[in-house]
């Protein structure tokens, strides 16, 4: 009599190679998901490193940052105080194009939020969102209608009406961070929240806008002006620490969608990422003269 061979395998077999196989999965998954963190974090101070440089050559251009002119005129056509800081160096990340359209376009209306003329408030950029954010790979709807493109980076514009390299409503040379430019913070990571309350990168007139929260700039730790979320105006619950994008109040502090900290520009260019653990420290850099003496981590 012949021997029967089996061709097949068993429910058994089968259901032990799966188990085998979603074992090995479990294992390896959060070791990739680690190293993808860790490059898009990279990648993230890598596009936060160029908006430092491109910052140094708007200074090299006009001797100070961004805004070239004081004050914030409610009526105006001047691109200086119309537009954003981010809108004010596209010359210098390769968008002269877009910037020659946004002059052309605060000439036309002092209302960003109309497209056309303003084309540059619904256009998205590589250079302004972190790869950890793939919510602002397409522009948000706003209250009128308007679709605007948000940023992952904001201007670190003071502390405790101490102003910072990036105050908003001044060009500051680098003169007067006597601070030291490798001491004092310039920009900082800050994902939109999800009710899009704030986060755009184009425009500075937010009074003529349908987004009426942070713009471009932050303080450190409380954001100045009118909170549009009156529950957030603790101080405590705008240190710096984690954030959740489905809390609205996290948009008025520095934080990232990074593990344990977020990228820091610095006013010399440099790019450090801070953890949560300096958060008694960030006031003291992020002021230009505040005469205090930092050992930045």
């Amino acid at each position: 009599m012949q021997n029967r061979v089996r061709c097949g395998v068993t429910l058994v077999e089968v259901l032990v190679v799966v188990g085998i196989i979603g074992l090995l999965v479990g294992l390896i998954l959060p070791a990739v998901q680690q190293v993808r963190g860790r490059a898009d974090r990279a990648a993230c101070a890598d596009r936060l490193r160029q908006i430092a440089i491109s910052l140094h050559g708007h200074h090299a251009a006009h001797g100070r940052m961004p805004p070239n002119l004081g004050g914030n005129e409610p009526y105006t056509h001047n691109a200086e105080q119309i537009l954003s800081w981010p809108a004010l160096i596209l010359p210098y990340i390769d968008q002269e194009p877009l910037w020659r359209a946004s002059v052309d376009a605060c000439k036309q209306s002092q209302y960003t939020y109309r497209s056309p003329p303003h084309v540059g408030y619904s256009t998205v950029l590589t250079a302004f969102r972190c790869p950890s954010d793939d919510r602002l790979a397409k522009p948000v709807p706003g209250s009128k209608g308007a679709a605007a493109a948000l940023t992952s980076y904001l201007g670190v514009a003071g502390y405790a009406g101490r102003g910072g390299v990036l105050p908003g409503f001044e060009g500051v040379p680098l003169t007067a961070v006597s601070d030291g430019t490798s001491q004092t913070l310039m920009v900082g990571e800050r994902p939109p929240p999800d009710s899009h309350q704030s986060g755009r990168w184009y425009s500075n007139m937010w009074r003529f806008a349908p987004f009426d929260g942070p713009g471009a700039e932050l303080s450190i730790p409380e954001q100045t002006g009118t909170f549009i979320v009156p529950e957030c105006i603790s101080v405590k619950m705008l240190a710096y620490g984690p954030g959740r994008t489905t809390n609205p109040c996290d948009m008025y502090h520095f934080w990232s969608l990074h593990s344990g900290g977020a990228n820091f520009a610095f006013a010399d260019a440099s790019v450090h990422f801070l953890t949560y653990a300096v958060a008694q420290i960030l006031p003291a850099m992020a002021t230009r003269a505040g005469g205090e003496s930092v050992d930045v981590p």
